[in-house]
């Protein structure tokens, strides 16, 4: 089966779309089928690992014409040129409207993909929104990443019979329980003491402010406790300072440590560090900012580590409540007394992270492609 996957984020750029659409291409050329890949370069991420499989990668200014304008001339050559069986989407920005258009012309078949941000921003733009009901609504199935997400799109007026479920998967070749890198122990300073790490983009959404005054809070009774915001990349430079005046404010900067850039390669041992993960995700919909799913609880969960987390946007789907603690979004008290819960109970947190692993087992990327390569042969 020949198949032509159109992506905004693919790797070398980092972040959860780009996690996403690496695992399905990799999974999919393993199952045997023939990909080609083409993406939008955004630009605007620190690069990571290489992919396996290459990609084409194009450059157009955004706007709500140019968008879908640049995504039929790019799709339009390759399916000439490819001529696939069918084509995945792993977003509808774009490729969407494209898409529908080609269909109606040359009957290409195609599947979208839908996340959760990207679905939920759009409503509030009258153009954007019709943009997008049009893509889904000419689309042979769709694949929405959590059931949260899906109930979005039935919200537009598409039949349940298009839509089916795929959630986020994680890689249990990379993510796995070990020891702690004594390299990155040193490197960060976290000798000798319990450690909470989220891993994401210092975006609002991800509540990194959250669990810093939940800090502040315990600062008496875990005087040791420390605190690592891995990963560097932000929509803008203000998010970070904000958050480091905050760090200052609480009189933290002995106990927060901002990672910085963090290579693709080292994702793995820095989810390792934690003794907790915590992410404290909000509902943004003004914005359009919301966790479609939470890729990184997965992850998380993969290496043996408890979480608390909040049930915002797909994250419930993300994790149990035999490996997570739920907290209220923006509550820094709550999450102050389940960062207490889990420190003080060593036997709660090695229950926790032996559900976690399970629970990533049930939910490898391997598993969840597989499943849905016979539904594109159906298509």
């Amino acid at each position: 089966m020949k198949i032509l996957v159109a992506t905004s984020d693919y790797p070398p750029a980092l972040g959860g779309m780009a996690v996403y659409s690496d695992a399905w291409c990799r999974e999919l050329a393993g199952l045997g089928a023939k990909i080609r890949v083409v993406a939008r370069d955004i630009g605007h991420r620190p690069e990571g690992k290489s992919p396996i499989i290459a990609a084409k990668y194009f450059e157009w200014k955004a706007g709500l014409l140019n968008d879908p304008i640049n995504a039929y001339k790019i799709l339009r050559a390759e399916i000439k040129d490819f001529k696939p069986d069918i084509v995945m989407a792993h977003t509808w920005i774009g490729w969407g409207p494209a898409l529908a258009i080609l269909k109606s012309r040359c009957g290409v078949r195609y599947v979208l993909s839908a996340h959760g941000a990207e679905i939920i921003g759009p409503k509030n733009s009258p153009w954007y929104r019709f943009l997008m009901k049009q893509s889904f609504k000419a689309a042979d199935k769709i694949f929405p990443v959590s059931n949260f997400t899906a109930q979005h799109i039935k919200e537009l007026g598409i039949s349940s019979e298009r839509i089916e479920v795929i959630t986020n998967g994680v890689d249990l070749n990379r993510y796995y329980s070990s020891k702690k890198n004594q390299t990155l122990i040193e490197r960060f300073g976290l000798s000798n003491c319990k450690v909470l790490v989220t891993v994401g983009g210092l975006v609002d959404r991800k509540g990194h402010d959250v669990v810093i005054s939940a800090l502040a809070i315990l600062k008496k009774q875990y005087p040791d406790l420390k605190y690592l915001i891995a990963g560097g990349w932000a929509l803008n430079s203000s998010r970070e300072n904000y958050l480091r005046e905050l760090v200052a404010k609480k009189n933290l900067s002995d106990q927060v440590i901002f990672s910085g850039f963090i290579s693709d390669e080292l994702l793995p041992d820095i989810y390792r560090l934690g003794d907790v993960f915590i992410m404290t995700g909000r509902e943004m919909p003004d914005k359009g900012w919301v966790e479609g799913f939470g890729i990184s609880y997965l992850e998380a969960a993969a290496c043996g580590i408890p979480i608390i987390a909040t049930l915002s946007g797909g994250t419930n789907e993300a994790v149990t409540n035999q490996n997570a603690l739920i907290v209220p979004p923006d509550d820094p008290v709550a999450t102050a007394d389940a960062i207490s819960i889990l420190l003080s109970d060593e036997k709660k947190m090695k229950k926790m992270s032996e559900s976690g692993i399970e629970w990533a087992r049930q939910n490898s990327w391997s598993s969840k492609i597989k499943m849905s390569y016979e539904i594109l042969k159906e298509i």
